[in-house]
């Protein structure tokens, strides 16, 4: 059942993703009700008003999500800004204070002295014209509220109760003229190139249901469904004859290495008619899974869609409490002269390589600059495809920059990997370069002039050259290659979340430090779920062996909930120095998910343990993939929660016993942060001894037998002097 979903994902682990050893969990990214999450975004401009110009699109419409063509509302490009006022109304053409008119003629009248009698003229008329933004003006016509006579004294007035009646307003409207590079209007689809797999080209839209911060649609109801992400095209000239063959296509793929729709879930298309000023259904699928993009072809020619302002528009049906029900777009084509499953005659690059250096995606500067020609990669592949129903001759080569200067251009490779000379026809297939080679390039990232910094961010630009190309968009991506403070095997994104549901547990996470170093502080970034995290307590613990003690543990820590690609830095209270391999981790206290990003892109799993026994036995993880946990060798400078620079979490956490529930009736828990032995002792009021007994790590004890009533709970750490008092209610 629909409404069951986020109770089962809750439960349950979706997928393949139940571990060998049921105490590690891999979860979806399920979104909750965090502070954060409900906080309003507003703009901090006093702006009454937006209007958005849009200006229609001519055919062929082609876009592969090789670039984010949705449009911004932060309006990146200023010159793009057209500030103006509106008023509410205006008088006879002037943006007059306030109005008041009689819908009957009024009159003046002027004194005529050889009669003694005051002549009547009828008052000039006035228009009134209110105005409304998006919709036509209105006119009120009618005289103004008053008398006029006119006498050899000069001019007096009789006011008149008016017929209608009006005070301006003024408001202040921000005009944003159209750009070519816009495409579409969103209110939630995602640009991204980490959600799906297999897909035509590098970068896809990904529907779910949350909007474009990240933040669940519905935030009261966890069951609530219904239309969540809309994407939704600029106009299109369309006014040509039926017989032109119009065609529109798209990729689609459900789940991808996210929550898969259900099928009572769809993915909808809507065709928008000028003529009718409506939106009506074209197509839709049902929730499936399915390995493999599919491309659906639907003509058009319906002479109410072959107008000027066409438009187009798709939107998924989901829950809406978090990112569930995902679907994926790629590759979308509008355009004349077509047949039915007419393939494209491109040569596309679907994802570049997620590093250049050696083991890891980032590593910190003043390491790497220590041997860059050792710690460069020696080749690397970049993964296309040839979606032309042709083989393609091409050429492919890169060029790195740094932020100043081209620092590098590679000789240019015309054979795939395995020395085709062309790509094969509807195949995908790989290229190969060589870096730290004397095979073909001798190239390190440089050092010159860059020794003294502290980070370093360099651009690899790769190109891909084809004959016919009928998209050069796709020919080119670039991507980073940051050196920063830190260690990572993750690309900055997660895609799951990964938690040990055990009191006590341990996870490690192993590194290898080029050269010996103070390790200053951990990153982590901890994902907003339906679970609230406000109670959880870990430590950071460092081993240089897992078979031997820690050499750091640090005080209690409360996980920061932050989004999806967001860190926070947690500082050591007494850095370390490491030298070759260690790891870095933590201590939970709790039987309760503390749930830590996990990158499916990047398999790192053989560097990651956990154990649930105290360390006598650690087990490598069952997920394939990487945690976003990065130890830090200076003060790094990576995304951070919704704050400007990074978020330092240095709260200490006074107890190190977390009890629960309290009040109790049957079973009481006792978990302790420290390994070793422990004692609790259960008083009366009276002080009477009602239970007591020694533990390690955690116990549960049953009171279903101790009258009802408030009692002293007192737990003692024997390795310390440590003693902590708690009043337990049972029940």
């Amino acid at each position: 059942m629909k409404n069951n979903k986020v109770l089962l994902a809750l439960i349950f682990i979706i997928g393949n993703t139940f571990s060998v050893f049921a105490q590690e969990q891999l979860a979806p990214l399920i979104f909750g009700q965090s502070e954060q999450a409900k906080k309003t975004i507003k703009s901090n401009r006093s702006i009454d008003t937006i209007i958005y110009l849009v200006d229609t699109l001519d055919l062929p419409f082609i876009d592969d999500f090789s670039k984010n063509k949705v449009r911004s509302l932060s309006v990146p490009n200023p010159d793009l800004i057209v500030d103006s006022v509106s008023v509410k109304f205006r008088v006879n053409g002037v943006a007059a204070d306030s109005f008041k008119i009689k819908l009957d003629t009024t009159y003046s009248f002027v004194y005529d002295s050889s009669s003694g009698l005051f002549n009547p003229n009828p008052n000039k008329r006035d228009t009134v014209t209110f105005y409304n933004i998006g919709q036509p003006n209105t006119n009120l016509y009618g005289w103004p509220a008053k008398r006029f006579y006119q006498d050899q004294s000069g001019i007096s007035v009789v006011h008149l109760v008016p017929d209608s009646q009006g005070v301006n307003t003024v408001d202040s409207i921000q005009l944003v003229l159209d750009s070519p590079n816009y495409f579409w209007t969103t209110n939630g689809a995602l640009y991204n190139n980490s959600l799906a797999i297999n897909q035509p080209s590098f970068g896809i839209m990904s529907f779910d249901g949350t909007d474009k911060a990240g933040v669940p649609y519905d935030l009261v109801s966890s069951n609530s469904y219904g239309i969540a992400d809309i994407l939704t095209s600029k106009p299109i000239q369309l006014e040509y004859p039926s017989t032109d063959s119009i065609f529109l296509s798209f990729f689609y793929l459900p789940e991808g290495l996210a929550e898969p729709p259900e099928e009572e879930d769809s993915l909808v298309l809507q065709f928008y008619s000028p003529e009718t000023n409506k939106w009506n259904w074209v197509w839709s699928t049902k929730g499936i899974t399915s390995p493999d993009f599919k491309e659906v072809f639907i003509q058009v020619t319906d002479s109410m869609y072959l107008q000027k302002g066409f438009q187009f528009r798709f939107f998924n049906y989901a829950t809406l409490s978090g990112s569930f029900d995902m679907w994926h777009l790629d590759y979308i084509r509008l355009g004349r002269f077509r047949r039915n499953n007419d393939a494209i005659d491109d040569l596309t690059i679907v994802s570049p390589p997620h590093s250049y250096i050696k083991d890891y995606t980032s590593m910190p500067w003043s390491h790497f600059k220590k041997d860059p020609i050792s710690y460069t990669i020696l080749d690397f592949e970049v993964n296309m495809k040839n979606l032309s129903e042709y083989g393609k001759p091409f050429t492919n080569y890169y060029k790195v920059f740094d932020s100043t200067s081209e620092v590098f251009s590679s000789t240019s490779v015309s054979q795939t990997c395995d020395a085709d000379i062309a790509a094969q026809p509807g195949l995908p297939f790989k290229v190969c370069h060589f870096l730290n080679s004397s095979i073909q390039n001798n190239f390190s990232f440089p050092t010159t002039g860059k020794l003294n910094e502290e980070r370093v961010t360099f651009w690899v630009l790769n190109s891909t050259k084809a004959s016919p190309d009928v998209n050069i968009e796709n020919d080119t991506i670039s991507t980073k290659q940051i050196f920063d403070t830190y260690y990572s095997y993750d690309d900055g994104t997660a895609e799951q979340a990964y938690s040990v549901n055990e009191a006590g547990a341990m996870v490690a996470y192993k590194f290898n430090s080029v050269k010996t170093d103070t390790l200053e502080a951990v990153l982590m970034s901890f994902p907003d779920m339906l679970e609230d995290m406000s109670d959880r307590r870990f430590k950071i613990i460092v081993w240089t062996d897992l078979n031997s003690d820690p050499i750091y543990e640090g005080v209690l820590r409360e996980p920061k909930v932050n989004g999806v690609h967001d860190f926070n830095r947690y500082p050591l209270a007494d850095p370390v120095v490491v030298s070759g391999e260690f790891y870095v981790g933590w201590l939970q206290t709790l039987q309760k998910k503390m749930y830590v990003g996990f990158d499916l892109n990047i398999d790192n799993s053989q560097n990651i343990f956990y154990t649930v026994n105290n360390g006598s036995d650690w087990f490598n993880t069952s997920f394939k993939g990487s945690l976003l946990v990065r130890p830090d060798f200076g003060q790094a400078n990576v995304p951070s929660a919704g704050i400007k620079g990074l978020e330092i979490v240095e709260t200490e956490i006074d107890n190190i016993f977390n009890f629960y529930p309290n009040p109790v009736q049957y079973f009481l828990t006792i978990a302790a942060i420290d390994i070793g032995i422990h004692e609790y002792q259960i008083f009366n009021l009276q002080g009477k001894l009602i239970l007591s007994n020694s533990f390690s790590t955690s116990t549960q004890l049953n009171i279903g037998d101790i009258a009802p009533g408030a009692y002293l709970l007192k737990v003692t750490n024997s390795s310390s002097d440590y003693t902590q008092n708690e009043t337990l209610i049972v029940r």
